[in-house]
């Protein structure tokens, strides 16, 4: 084969094949960790999306990116979103233009969004979402407190006023008492 001929065969092969057989020929073995660590988030993503989960997020909001999920962009730039049920893929289709406009901004040649009822991960949950507190028993007011209350005339008033109060000084005393408590590691 002519150096003519190699060259031709070469400028065929996509540019990545030629990069990975120059670099298993020259460099040491790599950690997968170092690899990963290696790749931009496009590359990075394990889901395979068009659009990152965090890209997304941002577009179209929190409970929107939570029942949805960009699969892939066909051919014609159109971007194929599952959606758990055909309420949201209506839901959403109404949005079609305005996500488009804001996908379009960040610099994508997405020229429209298709709805298609898949398989959509249940929404996330965060560790602090539905946080429980134990809720402090009001305490009696002090004595001096006390008599400032009795100064309000309207009598429904100065309940409101007293239970606010008797709560807002339960509350702090049982942040103070928490924060002096040791905490456990679990």
């Amino acid at each position: 084969m002519s150096v003519k001929n190699l060259a031709r065969w070469m400028a065929r092969r996509p540019a990545r094949d030629r990069k990975a057989r120059a670099l298993a020929k020259t460099a040491a073995p790599t950690s997968i960790g170092e690899l990963l660590a290696s790749l931009d988030g496009a590359e990075a993503m394990t889901d395979h999306s068009p659009v990152s989960t965090e890209v997304w997020q941002s577009l179209v909001g929190t409970r929107i990116a939570d029942r949805s999920k960009p699969a892939r962009i066909d051919p014609s730039g159109t971007l194929i979103i599952h959606v758990p049920d055909s309420v949201w893929a209506q839901e959403l289709s109404l949005l079609s233009a305005t996500i488009v406009a804001r996908l379009s901004a960040m610099g994508t040649k997405i020229t429209g969004l298709r709805f298609i009822v898949g398989q959509v991960a249940p929404p996330r949950r965060g560790p602090t979402r539905f946080e429980r507190r134990k809720v402090a028993a009001p305490i009696e007011l002090p004595a001096e407190l006390k008599a400032e209350m009795d100064s309000i005339e309207d009598p429904d008033l100065r309940a409101a006023f007293v239970k606010a109060a008797e709560c807002s000084l339960a509350e702090s005393a049982a942040q103070a008492k928490r924060s002096r408590k040791p905490r456990r590691r679990r």
